[in-house]
């Protein structure tokens, strides 16, 4: 039977391990002369090395760059992961990678803006020249906050191990301000920003972070982010289909506006948001578009990138946690949260070269029916979306 019909895994806990202990191992930039020094870059699965300042065969070079969601998931991955599974190597990375990259390379000051990459650049049409730098994109601002949220959780509940760690409020206001600042900066030339649209990624803020800033004492900056999320939210509920952001060719508004749905009790937008991930779902009898999030209006050449398991959570959510019981949906939530770990080389799947176990591919070509990282100019690479 060949694998375009059926796939199989390695436990979850399993692949996440190998993932997190490869990104900490592999990706963190450890030359002090690289520009992005302490970051979390790419791998490259085709050459077996970090894609850098010295080592970018063919690509862009914000793609080295070690921002704009390429270069920040991994470290948001590799945070996710020691919320729950510390592992001191791994968190000392972690340290060097927020406070060393983050903080003192990838953010400007005054303001918490966060560049497109490291070094700063000149942005690309059609912003260039209409008064804009590379600060403006609101996705950015997503993963960092919640990456130091992570870092405030973990410090909540490891810092008597790991002493060295900051105090958990060190990270706690970091990511509001990071939050609050994605505010600050429009995301389109015409001038709207990110109260207008969502992103991926942003649910879990727009849940939790005032909730924890009220726990901490913090009641001035959870006054303030909680004012963010009510003004979003609200504008969210007041239109019929509030999914604008890459919308056309893309699939990431679906759970960012479920989450602001859930921060307001709106259950019309929750639904809504359900129902569109779950539309967005394949529903083919092929292994490799079975329940992936379908971008570009159907497109197979694209597949099981991020929102196959983003969109997966509010499925999950209503029917689980909101206890909307319904099989069909809990068996669509089921195969959206598997399908997802299609793209990582666990068990030589993707490469048998024991230096790539534990990478990742980009996404999967359903058109080709091939597992592949490779687009054009675009690399077989692990920390891409």
């Amino acid at each position: 039977v060949s694998r375009e019909t059926f796939f199989g895994i390695e436990p979850p806990e399993t692949i996440y391990r190998k993932q997190n202990a490869f990104v900490a191992r592999n990706q963190w930039e450890t030359d002090p002369a690289d520009p992005c020094y302490h970051g979390l870059l790419m791998w490259d699965l085709t050459n077996r090395r970090r894609i850098n300042a010295t080592f970018n065969p063919d690509l862009p070079s914000w793609m080295a760059g070690g921002s704009d969601e390429i270069g920040l998931v991994s470290g948001l991955m590799l945070s996710e992961w020691n919320v729950y599974r510390p592992n001191e190597e791994q968190l000392r990375v972690l340290d060097g990678y927020c406070r060393d990259f983050i903080e003192q390379r990838l953010t400007e000051q005054p303001g918490y803006k966060v560049h497109r990459m490291v070094p700063w650049f000149t942005m690309f049409e059609p912003w260039a020249g209409r008064g804009a730098d590379d600060v403006w994109r609101a996705f950015n601002y997503v993963h960092v906050a919640n990456t130091f949220l992570n870092m405030y959780r973990i410090a909540k509940r490891y810092r008597a191990e790991y002493p060295w760690l900051n105090e958990p409020t060190y990270w706690l206001e970091r990511a509001a301000r990071y939050f609050a600042a994605m505010f600050d900066y429009w995301m389109f030339p015409d001038g709207e920003g990110a109260d207008h649209y969502a992103n991926m990624g942003e649910s879990v803020l727009a849940m939790h972070l005032a909730d924890a800033l009220r726990a901490e004492g913090l009641n001035e900056e959870a006054t303030r982010v909680r004012g963010l999320v009510e003004k979003k939210a609200w504008y969210f509920a007041g239109k019929d289909y509030p999914y604008g952001s890459e919308m056309a060719y893309d699939s990431t508004a679906y759970e960012a506006v479920y989450g602001y749905g859930a921060a307001i009790g709106d259950e019309r937008v929750m639904a809504s948001s359900m129902r569109v991930a779950l539309a967005n779902r394949g529903r083919q009898p092929d292994w490799a578009l079975g329940m992936t999030d379908l971008r570009g209006c159907g497109d197979s050449g694209w597949n099981v990138s991020y929102m196959t398991q983003l969109g997966a959570w509010t499925i999950y959510d209503w029917a689980l946690e909101r206890r909307h019981y319904d099989p069909d949906l809990l068996r669509s939530f089921a195969a959206s949260y598997l399908a997802g770990f299609s793209i990582y080389n666990s068990g030589g799947y993707l490469s048998d070269d024991p230096a790539n176990d534990g990478a990742s591919a980009w996404i999967h070509v359903a058109e080709t029916g091939e597992l592949t990282g490779t687009r054009p100019g675009r690399p077989d690479g692990s920390g891409s979306k």
